[in-house]
């Protein structure tokens, strides 16, 4: 038994808490040999203790003591009384993981050679069935996370993380749970982001009304709509004994911040961005959906109008005195076919735009890696200068202005590249020779694959392939390809440490191709068209915006041309994309 005077407590004493001695006692005998536990007594409280004021401690932060989704873990846990009245400890319905829009769950594990990965699956329910697999390999999460080798990655053990979504709108009375608004009360009671437990204890203050750890709120009001925050979250994530560098304050008022805290929090925020990239593209989908019926609701219009005409000329042989009325009719019904039509320009102007966006987008993409190369080059250049000794300065004027030059004249391959790119040649097409095309992007990164070690191949079927293009947006989309495979190939050399990196490109006249592979981790295969999408990206912030591939796949577009990630169905990871300038042809 364990007796509290809380006075000892007071803000009016100057004793440390170190300093406040309670000393165990021996309770009465049991009255079962086989119950456990110890007897809590508090003494000398100050606030109002209600039966109200009781149940929202109930509700609150004692319900959530022990795992609320483990069924009734928590009355075997504990037994709760007020003024002699047995109470229940709430737990989570099993009915309310039914009405979940979608649920996630996702498990950071390690495989046999003891390499880290997350997997998992996101089932979407909202409005359609849809569900997505989570596959992230070590090179990926030592990516995302920033970390510098895979010794803290490897050494935060395993954890699982599981929740339920709901929007708010769609909530409605359930059979058992009550009306509309007693299921959006229940939500509101359990919801408040990730709550963690560490062998079925609850870490506070995490899931809290009052805390965002995971800045849920704030990355929902920076961004579009409110498609994620922290009252449609009712979830938690699992720790154990083996997440030992996971240390909880000594007053269990969270965990320490230490470097994996930092990798922990990463992972956590990573799954959740994939969750909500995942259901915009779900709904966005629905969006395009209801778009395609327009061709079949303007031929119904038209189909309609000519049913009407017909109608209005016959009554207006049977009935002549209602031909006033029936041009009106007429009138109106004309006027209904050129507002539907109008959305034909609505529909113009929106891929203009888009066509512009991406123009514009791709060449802050290719100027943000041109200022890369400047800056790294200009450092070069003069950390070279600084190293040349002026009393020996004559002797060393060829070696030097031999570094310099060779210097410059990377820079200026960098610069030359941007020509093809700007508004006045990015849409004109002209004719060149892939092979020269390929060549010259090869040779302008000749200094990056040398720091770096990568190994690159170019190989051509035939002669040269001469086609009629936009230079520019060929240059584009290869270049934004190999940004993606020299940052991967540097990831994994992070991993490996004998690891050598290689890219090949191949160029097939014949089947008007052309394929860049790596031995870099590759991507899921699940995650083959996953990656094209918008602001999807596996680096850290300030590593890539996730607009890359989605403009290299719509500049390809723009010229009837497809780009693809391939491979085999029995691989897990793909490595190969595909530039087929003959695929709308075939």
């Amino acid at each position: 038994m364990l007796e509290i005077d809380w006075t000892r407590f007071s803000h009016d004493s100057d004793e440390l808490l170190s300093e406040v001695e309670i000393e165990p006692s021996s309770g009465a005998r049991k009255p079962k040999p086989n119950h456990s536990g110890t007897l809590i007594k508090i003494s000398h409280l100050k606030a109002d203790w209600s039966r109200a004021r009781f149940n929202e401690l109930l509700k609150g932060d004692f319900s959530r003591m022990v795992d609320p989704f483990e069924r009734r873990r928590g009355n075997r846990l504990f037994r709760i009384e007020f003024n002699g009245q047995v109470l229940t400890l709430p737990q989570i319905p099993q009915r309310l993981f039914e009405q979940a829009h979608a649920i996630v769950t996702a498990k950071f594990e390690y495989d046999d050679r003891g390499a880290a990965r997350i997997v998992g699956e996101i089932d979407y329910r909202l409005n359609t069935k849809k569900k997505k697999t989570i596959q992230i390999n070590e090179t990926q999460i030592v990516s995302f996370t920033a970390s510098k080798s895979t010794r803290v990655v490897r050494g935060l053990g395993p954890f699982k993380l599981e929740f339920l979504w709901f929007n708010r709108i769609y909530l409605t009375a359930v059979e058992g749970l009550g009306t509309k608004r007693d299921v959006q009360d229940l939500v509101k009671q359990w919801a408040g982001g990730l709550m963690v437990f560490r062998d079925g204890f609850r870490i506070n203050p995490y899931g809290g009304p009052d805390d965002d750890w995971l800045e849920l709120d704030k990355r929902a009001f920076a961004s579009r709509g409110y498609k994620l925050n922290r009252q449609q979250i009712v979830g938690r994530v699992i720790l154990s004994w083996r997440n030992r560098h996971l240390v909880e304050q000594t007053n269990r008022e969270g965990l320490f911040d230490n470097e994996y805290k930092e990798v922990f929090v990463a992972i956590l925020r990573r799954i959740l961005a994939d969750f909500k990239t995942f259901s915009q593209e779900v709904d966005d989908s629905l969006k395009r959906e209801d778009l395609t019926s327009l061709d079949v609701l303007k031929q119904r219009v038209a189909d309609a109008k000519t049913d009407i005409q017909r109608r209005i000329r016959q009554i207006a042989l049977d009935a002549p005195a209602q031909a006033g009325p029936l041009r009106e009719v007429e009138r109106i019904v004309q006027h209904l076919v050129k507002q539907i039509d109008g959305v034909d320009e609505i529909v113009d102007d929106y891929k203009d735009e888009r066509r512009k966006f991406v123009h514009l987008a791709g060449l802050g993409l290719m100027v943000e890696l041109i200022l890369h190369e400047l800056g790294r080059s200009s450092s070069s250049t003069l950390s070279t200068l600084e190293a040349v000794d002026v009393s020996q300065l004559p002797g060393k004027f060829p070696a030097v202005f031999n570094t310099l030059e060779s210097q410059l004249r990377t820079l200026q391959k960098r610069i030359e590249s941007l020509d093809p790119l700007s508004t006045a040649r990015r849409q004109t097409k002209e004719r060149f020779t892939v092979q020269d095309v390929v060549d010259e992007i090869v040779d302008a990164r000749a200094e990056q694959s040398k720091r770096h070690s990568v190994t690159v191949t170019v190989t051509s079927s035939k002669g040269p392939w001469t086609i009629k293009a936009v230079r520019g947006m060929l240059i584009q989309i290869i270049e934004n390809l190999l940004t993606n495979s020299y940052y991967w190939l540097k990831q994994r050399a992070i991993v490996e440490a004998n690891f050598r990196p290689q890219i090949l490109i191949d160029i097939d006249e014949a089947g008007e191709t052309i394929s860049i592979t790596d031995n870099g981790p590759g991507i899921p295969a699940s995650d083959a068209e996953y990656v094209f999408r918008p602001f999807v990206s596996a680096k850290p912030a300030g590593e890539g915006s996730g607009l890359g591939l989605y403009i290299a796949r719509e500049l390809a577009d723009y010229h009837d041309w497809s780009l693809s990630l391939v491979g085999k169905s029995s691989e897990e990871s793909w490595n190969t994309f595909v530039v087929d300038l003959g695929a709308k042809r075939r």
